[in-house]
């Protein structure tokens, strides 16, 4: 489940578009952040945070994007003792 936020106005376009198309389908569309009302192409943005989106597009869990960051991880930390080694000369 992904709980969402969007407009009041938002809310009651979707509401009202229901009540009178009861058909209508509503579409999450988490790559572009959007809330997309099927039957009118009505489209409400909505926020999420960086890491969760990444991990649902990706199908990651917190160890699986670890894991996939590896080499960034790897070269940080090298990076870091090559700099905490010239601060010590």
């Amino acid at each position: 489940m992904l709980p969402i936020v969007i407009s009041e106005e938002g809310i009651k376009r979707i509401l009202f578009t229901e009540q009178h198309d009861k058909n209508c389908l509503i579409e999450i569309n988490l790559e572009n952040q959007l809330v997309i009302v099927g039957s009118t192409g009505e489209a409400f943005p909505f926020e999420i945070n960086y890491f969760r989106k990444q991990c649902l597009l990706n199908g990651w869990d917190e160890t699986s994007y670890l894991l996939n960051k590896i080499s960034e991880i790897e070269n940080f930390e090298k990076t870091k003792s090559i700099t905490h080694q010239i601060g010590i000369i």
